[in-house]
Protein backbone atom coordinates (compact mmCIF):
# COMPACT_ATOMS: atom_id res chain seq x y z
CA UNK A 1 0.00 0.00 0.00
CA UNK A 2 1.27 3.47 -0.78
CA UNK A 3 0.28 6.92 0.38
CA UNK A 4 -0.84 9.38 -2.29
CA UNK A 5 -0.89 13.13 -1.87
CA UNK A 6 -4.19 14.77 -2.89
CA UNK A 7 -4.64 14.73 -6.66
CA UNK A 8 -2.17 11.89 -7.19
CA UNK A 9 -3.05 8.26 -7.90
CA UNK A 10 -0.76 5.50 -6.77
CA UNK A 11 -0.22 2.06 -8.19
CA UNK A 12 2.45 -0.02 -6.47
CA UNK A 13 5.41 2.39 -6.16
CA UNK A 14 4.35 4.70 -8.99
CA UNK A 15 2.48 7.97 -8.54
CA UNK A 16 0.44 9.57 -11.33
CA UNK A 17 -1.20 12.97 -11.73
CA UNK A 18 -3.46 13.94 -14.62
CA UNK A 19 -3.14 17.57 -15.72
CA UNK A 20 -6.14 18.74 -17.77
CA UNK A 21 -4.48 21.91 -19.08
CA UNK A 22 -3.39 21.46 -22.70
CA UNK A 23 0.30 22.25 -23.21
CA UNK A 24 3.02 21.48 -25.71
CA UNK A 25 5.02 18.35 -24.93
CA UNK A 26 8.08 20.21 -23.60
CA UNK A 27 5.98 22.58 -21.47
CA UNK A 28 4.14 19.55 -20.07
CA UNK A 29 7.46 17.89 -19.19
CA UNK A 30 8.68 21.04 -17.41
CA UNK A 31 5.36 21.29 -15.56
CA UNK A 32 5.72 17.72 -14.28
CA UNK A 33 9.26 18.44 -13.07
CA UNK A 34 7.97 21.39 -11.04
CA UNK A 35 5.41 19.16 -9.27
CA UNK A 36 8.00 16.87 -7.71
CA UNK A 37 11.79 16.61 -8.01
CA UNK A 38 11.53 13.16 -9.62
CA UNK A 39 8.36 13.68 -11.72
CA UNK A 40 8.32 13.51 -15.51
CA UNK A 41 5.76 12.85 -18.20
CA UNK A 42 4.65 9.27 -17.66
CA UNK A 43 6.73 6.36 -18.90
CA UNK A 44 4.89 3.12 -19.65
CA UNK A 45 6.46 -0.28 -19.06
CA UNK A 46 3.70 -2.86 -19.41
CA UNK A 47 0.18 -3.50 -20.67
CA UNK A 48 -0.97 -3.24 -17.06
CA UNK A 49 0.53 0.22 -16.70
CA UNK A 50 -0.97 1.25 -20.05
CA UNK A 51 -4.35 0.16 -18.64
CA UNK A 52 -3.77 2.13 -15.40
CA UNK A 53 -3.17 5.26 -17.46
CA UNK A 54 -6.45 4.70 -19.33
CA UNK A 55 -8.27 4.16 -16.02
CA UNK A 56 -6.84 7.25 -14.29
CA UNK A 57 -7.53 9.52 -17.25
CA UNK A 58 -11.09 8.30 -17.70
CA UNK A 59 -11.75 8.60 -13.96
CA UNK A 60 -10.74 12.29 -14.06
CA UNK A 61 -12.22 13.32 -17.42
CA UNK A 62 -15.08 10.86 -17.98
CA UNK A 63 -13.89 10.88 -21.59
CA UNK A 64 -11.07 9.67 -23.79
CA UNK A 65 -8.79 12.61 -24.61
CA UNK A 66 -5.47 12.37 -26.39
CA UNK A 67 -2.76 12.97 -23.77
CA UNK A 68 0.99 13.46 -23.73
CA UNK A 69 3.21 10.85 -22.13
CA UNK A 70 6.98 10.96 -21.77
CA UNK A 71 8.35 9.25 -24.87
CA UNK A 72 10.25 11.05 -27.60
CA UNK A 73 12.76 10.49 -30.35
CA UNK A 74 14.02 14.08 -30.25
CA UNK A 75 17.68 13.02 -30.30
CA UNK A 76 17.52 10.42 -33.07
CA UNK A 77 14.58 9.64 -35.35
CA UNK A 78 12.88 6.31 -34.46
CA UNK A 79 15.04 5.86 -31.33
CA UNK A 80 12.49 6.56 -28.61
CA UNK A 81 13.44 7.28 -25.00
CA UNK A 82 11.51 8.09 -21.82
CA UNK A 83 12.10 11.48 -20.19
CA UNK A 84 12.60 9.81 -16.80
CA UNK A 85 15.56 7.85 -18.18
CA UNK A 86 13.92 4.47 -17.63
CA UNK A 87 14.30 1.59 -20.07
CA UNK A 88 12.22 1.57 -23.28
CA UNK A 89 10.91 -1.95 -22.63
CA UNK A 90 7.29 -1.93 -23.79
CA UNK A 91 5.61 -0.87 -27.07
CA UNK A 92 1.98 -0.15 -27.83
CA UNK A 93 2.05 1.68 -31.17
CA UNK A 94 -1.05 2.07 -33.27
CA UNK A 95 -0.72 0.25 -36.61
CA UNK A 96 1.50 2.27 -38.95
CA UNK A 97 3.08 4.29 -36.12
CA UNK A 98 5.46 5.92 -35.59
CA UNK A 99 5.18 7.54 -39.01
CA UNK A 100 6.34 11.19 -38.89
CA UNK A 101 3.12 12.13 -40.69
CA UNK A 102 3.31 15.64 -42.11
CA UNK A 103 6.94 16.17 -41.10
CA UNK A 104 8.99 15.35 -38.03
CA UNK A 105 6.82 13.98 -35.19
CA UNK A 106 9.15 13.48 -32.23
CA UNK A 107 6.80 13.27 -29.23
CA UNK A 108 4.57 10.47 -27.99
CA UNK A 109 0.88 10.77 -27.27
CA UNK A 110 -1.54 8.27 -25.84
CA UNK A 111 -4.64 8.08 -27.99
CA UNK A 112 -7.86 6.86 -26.42
CA UNK A 113 -9.73 6.90 -29.73
CA UNK A 114 -7.51 3.95 -30.63
CA UNK A 115 -7.89 2.11 -27.29
CA UNK A 116 -4.83 3.62 -25.66
CA UNK A 117 -2.50 2.95 -28.55
CA UNK A 118 0.45 5.26 -29.09
CA UNK A 119 1.07 7.83 -31.80
CA UNK A 120 4.00 10.06 -32.66
CA UNK A 121 2.96 13.70 -32.87
CA UNK A 122 4.34 17.18 -33.50
CA UNK A 123 5.69 18.35 -30.13
CA UNK A 124 4.14 21.81 -30.46
CA UNK A 125 0.60 20.39 -30.37
CA UNK A 126 -1.19 21.02 -27.10
CA UNK A 127 -2.77 18.19 -25.11
CA UNK A 128 -3.52 17.41 -21.47
CA UNK A 129 -0.93 15.09 -19.95
CA UNK A 130 -0.02 12.62 -17.25
CA UNK A 131 2.89 13.08 -14.85
CA UNK A 132 4.54 10.21 -12.99
CA UNK A 133 7.17 9.62 -10.40
CA UNK A 134 8.40 6.42 -8.82
CA UNK A 135 9.16 5.94 -5.15
CA UNK A 136 11.85 3.59 -3.97
CA UNK A 137 10.47 0.26 -2.76
CA UNK A 138 9.95 0.05 1.01
CA UNK A 139 12.60 -1.87 2.95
Amino acid sequence: MCYCAPGWFCHFNNYYKFIPTAMSWIDAEFYCQKLSPSAHLASIHSEGENDIIKEITFKITNSYPVIWVGGSDCYKDRSFMWTDGSQWDYLNWRSGEPNNNGGREACLNFNFATEGLWNDEHCEQKFPFLCKYSAPPPY
